[in-house]
């Protein structure tokens, strides 16, 4: 992951034993970590705080992660922030519906933490962002 010590990511899921196991992965990497148990809360800690990146389930009460997606990528401040997609569910249509909306990848749970790892690294890495 780019600068460990420096990246602050937000983690968005209804799920909090999921939250709990994602946050202590990050936190051990040296990454700060936020979290949102519903797409509402996503939505108001993104652009309450500078975000290097958002793990974003996609089955998400009070405002599901295609739209918390699309609103992310609406507003100047969290228009560039790398996005990451979660779901249990099979990941055919998200492949094609969550890059069309401006995600930059997709993890299908469950998934290790190396996986998350080089996820995130990649999506962080990415030209044009982070800030």
């Amino acid at each position: 992951m780019a600068s460990p010590g420096l990246a602050h990511v937000l983690v968005a899921d209804d799920d909090p034993a999921f939250r709990e196991l994602l946050s202590a992965w990050l936190e051990a990497d040296g990454v700060r970590v936020t979290t949102a148990r519903d797409g509402e809360e996503a939505c108001e800690l993104a652009e309450a705080g500078a975000l290097d990146a958002v793990l974003l389930d996609l089955l998400l009460p009070r405002r599901d992660g295609y739209a918390v997606l699309l609103h992310l990528r609406a507003r100047p401040a969290t228009r560039d922030v790398p996005v990451l997609l979660v779901s249990g569910e099979p990941p055919a249509e998200h492949a094609t519906i969550g890059p069309a909306l401006g995600a930059d990848g997709f993890l299908a749970k469950p998934f290790t933490r190396v996986e998350l790892r080089a996820a995130l690294g990649a999506a962080m890495a990415r030209p044009g962002g982070p800030r």
